[in-house]
């Protein structure tokens, strides 16, 4: 998940407070991560990429 700027972090709480958010089978294996919104939405160039790559290094288990 990821939120940019004040309104949306505090949108953001309210989503992953809510009880649907709770209920996703990835929330509860705890596979749901935040990532930044800087990196992965508005990102631009080799840089933003490699920062998306190490994100999925770090957060998607290897097959």
């Amino acid at each position: 998940m990821t939120a940019y700027g004040e309104k949306a972090a505090a949108e953001q709480a309210t989503v992953t407070g809510g009880t649907l958010w709770k209920g996703l089978s990835a929330v509860k294996a705890g596979r749901a991560h935040v990532v930044s919104d800087e990196t992965w939405m508005t990102g631009i160039g080799v840089g933003a990429a490699n920062k998306i790559i190490d994100d999925l290094e770090k957060y998607v288990p290897a097959a």
